[in-house]
């Protein structure tokens, strides 16, 4: 236990003396996080997987230029979408691709290329989209077996707690 705590004061220590110095954040994501698919570049080394071409992506972008087209990013995530045009607009998001994302009124969404990026297309006129993150039915079947795992726990603790230990020597 001492070399873990060592370890975690150390590690604390030097997030604080990090953050204190005012420096932005690295733009980088462990490789499980990133989307398959996602363009690795050359180098094969772990530590060196990043965000770096993302670094100037815009919170959203339209194509062809509509007259409006505007994002606001809330909690968790989601997006409140502006879209006004007089042809059907191709958008793209600064989130990734992921089957859990939803947008209300109801759009297909698709991976963009090359970086999978949430994209759709928004048909002629105003509209306006919000984009949050659904639980996938995976999620809620993981969910209740967890739930049912925690009461089959505390109903065998309940159970054994009034049990005498048993005494070989008695």
């Amino acid at each position: 236990m001492i070399p873990a705590a060592r370890v975690i004061v150390q590690d604390t220590g030097a997030r604080i003396a990090y953050a204190l110095t005012g420096e932005p954040l690295s733009r980088q994501d462990a490789k499980e996080y990133e989307p398959r698919g996602f363009p690795l570049g050359t180098s094969p080394q772990y530590a060196q997987l990043g965000l770096k071409p993302l670094a100037d992506t815009p919170l959203v972008s339209c194509t062809p230029t509509p007259r409006l087209c505007r994002a606001e990013a809330g909690r968790f995530g989601t997006l409140l979408v502006e879209i006004e045009g007089d042809a059907p607009t191709d958008v793209v998001l600064r989130r990734f691709f992921f089957p859990a994302w939803r947008l209300d009124p109801p759009v297909s969404l698709a991976p963009s290329v090359p970086y999978r990026l949430l994209s759709f297309t928004s048909p002629p006129g105003h509209h306006t989209y919000r984009l949050e993150r659904a639980t996938l039915p995976q999620e809620q079947w993981g969910w209740a077996i967890s739930g049912v795992s925690l009461i089959l726990l505390v109903a065998s603790a309940a159970l054994t707690s009034g049990a005498r230990p048993c005494n070989p020597s008695a």
